[in-house]
């Protein structure tokens, strides 16, 4: 029993000490690299990925399941935001050398994390959404789930971009 609590707080502790970007840096990167992204710059974009309204769809409100209603740009900026939260920043880290994570047979690398999580989540919401046949506020809560796993991925990829992962 002791050993169990004294693991759990040695990993928890972990956790705040491997803190790569704090929450707003992210929230501030991801709508840097969406406002330079195809998504603003690109007039065809929407309408390429099956969306028909057109170049004006990123400044347009996407209501969620839960009924909260956000652009493109916010959904991506919250889903970046939220991927540093337990148990998914566990997964944020990556040595290139043995290939593993942060804590060996509890977290995944970040790679194979974000491919196997929040990049199959992204794709299964632009599938959804483009073959749904249900009712529009069904394909609408599908888009908003696109935007928002897509900030968790570009969460990694900042991540990734950062040298030093322990502060």
């Amino acid at each position: 029993m002791i050993r169990n609590i004294a693991f759990f707080t040695v990993l928890l502790s972990l956790v705040n000490v491997a803190n790569a970007y704090k929450e707003p840096t992210h929230r501030r990167l991801s709508e840097i690299v969406y406002d330079k992204s195809l998504i603003v710059t690109d007039s065809n974009f929407f309408d390429r990925i099956g969306l028909k309204q057109g170049s004006g769809y990123h400044s347009q409100m996407i209501r969620s399941a839960s009924g909260q209603q956000k652009t493109p740009r916010q959904w991506v900026s919250e889903g970046a935001e939220k991927e540093d939260e337990l148990p998914n920043s566990l997964h944020h880290f990556y040595d290139p050398v043995s290939n593993k994570g942060l804590i060996p047979l509890i977290s995944e690398p970040s790679p194979k994390w974000v491919r196997e999580n929040a990049y199959q989540e992204a794709l299964d919401h632009y599938y959804n959404f483009l073959t749904s046949q249900t009712d529009s506020l069904t394909k609408e809560n599908h888009l908003a789930g696109l935007f928002f796993s897509l900030g968790k991925v570009v969460h990694h990829i900042e991540d990734m971009a950062q040298p030093g992962v322990f502060q």
